[in-house]
């Protein structure tokens, strides 16, 4: 609401120029005047002005109090800028040592502030970690948030594994670096030794004598394992 006889205002549209993103005044409880504003690249405003108010809304402030007749000021207004960080980037089956992605804001935390992400990476959702929704709340008052990797014990030797979580644009926040952040997730099974041998070593024409290699391998058998070889000898395949 209008807090003196006279405040500035700021109003930010929508890059379509349809839809408000904010507008709100800006003053104390006296005569307050704007005289210039400028916007960066990260959509943060910088108005400029003068104000005769003793009690000018102040945030972070250069100057506590009010020092004359009438001060100048500078008001940063704008969206949070929003970073992420692996700050426990290592995560192992089976389950019990997670991973963390910490998102982080920047601004002023008086109210909540939901920020949007993808996953990617070589770990599949649901089969190596458990599903983790798209996005997350900074609650009021804080000013980071995380979000958890929990690994699922599948059985299957596939080795290291990556989440990445990439932070996605949002009109109530900008994009700060670093945008992306990845945690590992290490196999607890152990990597699988094959072996071969002929165990039917004699094949016949016409064909009805057939002959047999089998391939064996040494761990667990709860998922498939396919192995490459390739075939040599005097005999020519068809």
């Amino acid at each position: 609401s209008m807090a003196g006889a006279s405040d500035a205002f700021v109003t930010r549209f929508a890059s379509s120029g349809k839809s408000l993103v904010y507008s709100t005044f800006l003053g104390g409880k006296d005569i307050d005047y704007a005289n210039a504003i400028a916007v960066n690249s990260l959509q943060v405003s910088y108005v400029a002005g003068y104000t005769v108010s003793t009690k000018y809304p102040l945030y972070l402030p250069l100057q506590s109090s009010f020092g004359g007749v009438a001060d100048a000021f500078v008001t940063k207004i704008g969206n949070p800028v929003v970073t992420v960080a692996a700050t426990d980037p290592m995560a192992s089956e089976p389950g019990t040592n997670t991973g963390t992605f910490t998102i982080s804001r920047g601004g002023n935390p008086a109210l909540p502030l939901t920020v949007y992400f993808l996953l990617s990476g070589t770990a599949t959702k649901d089969a190596d970690y458990q599903a983790i929704p798209t996005s997350v709340t900074i609650p009021a008052g804080s000013i980071s948030a995380a979000v958890t990797v929990t690994p699922i014990d599948d059985k299957i030797w596939e080795g290291d594994e990556t989440v990445v979580l990439t932070l996605t644009p949002n009109i109530h926040y900008t994009v700060g670096a670093p945008d992306t952040a990845t945690v590992t997730i290490a196999d607890d099974e152990i990597k699988p030794t094959v072996t071969i041998k002929a165990n039917d070593r004699d094949a016949s024409e016409p064909g009805t004598n057939s002959g047999q290699f089998t391939v064996t391998r040494n761990t667990s058998t709860v998922g498939p394992l396919t192995v490459n070889f390739t075939v040599t000898g005097t005999a020519t395949q068809s």
